[in-house]
């Protein structure tokens, strides 16, 4: 027994034994195809589709061949970010590089007015701490435009991140300060007859005529930055 199965290991043995209904094309197809032969089936299947189609789906599936469309971001006025701001949910508004914090709009922000103002303590406040998520998250931006709280908090913000070096304009921020700002990387502003502000000596005081409420941010054209900012967008066109 163990010499006939020495025999059939044999490579004379599996010639002479190889299986008779196997046909030489059947095992020639089994066997491992050439390079060229893949290429020019590969050119020959892509002959076949449509250029436009080809050309379509490449650009939509293909991320790195996406084009993108490069946009400026004009700069706005103080007053009209912080009205942006106003109008969202989230007393929040970004543009370009520039960050419009609203001042106080729910019960939370009288809490900490009331609570963190008053005891110096603004970095501990649901609206600092949003902010300072918000900058983290979108490191492109440079300025901080903040009205009442938020003007508290745009000072706290700019000494708490040194290293971004951020410039901040506040309007009728409610600060405890004799002295002036330096009016390059920080501006402060009031109108003359804010109570909130009344003790922010240094904040630069204007009579303004265009509404009752003493407390507006809208005292002036101010704008943080004239500096357009420059970025881009994913094109949608087809």
């Amino acid at each position: 027994m163990k010499k006939k199965e020495e025999f059939l290991n044999t490579k004379f043995s599996r010639e002479f034994y190889k299986a008779k209904h196997l046909s030489s094309q059947y095992i020639k197809q089994d066997s491992k195809p050439s390079l060229d032969s893949i290429f020019s089936s590969v050119k020959t299947k892509i002959k076949d589709i449509p250029q436009e189609i080809k050309t379509k789906d490449t650009v939509k599936n293909n991320p790195i061949m996406t084009n993108s469309e490069p946009i400026t971001i004009t700069p706005l006025r103080d007053a009209d970010g912080l009205s942006r701001a106003y109008d969202r949910e989230s007393n929040i508004y970004i543009h370009g590089d520039t960050i419009y914090l609203a001042g106080t709009t729910n019960m939370q922000d009288v809490w900490d007015d009331v609570s963190k103002v008053t005891t110096n303590r603004v970095a501990q406040s649901a609206k600092y701490k949003n902010a300072a998520m918000i900058l983290e998250k979108n490191p492109q931006i440079k300025n901080i435009v903040g009205h009442s709280l938020s003007g508290s908090i745009s000072v706290d913000l700019q000494r708490d991140f040194p290293e971004r070096n951020y410039k901040i304009h506040t309007y009728g921020a409610p600060l405890m300060k004799m002295s002036g700002p330096d009016n390059i990387n920080q501006k402060r502003f009031r109108s003359y007859l804010d109570p909130v502000s009344m003790f922010d000596r240094g904040a630069k005081s204007t009579i303004q005529t265009k509404e009752i409420n003493m407390h507006t941010y809208d005292i002036n054209d101010e704008k943080i930055s004239d500096k357009p900012y420059s970025t881009y967008v994913y094109r949608t066109d087809e």
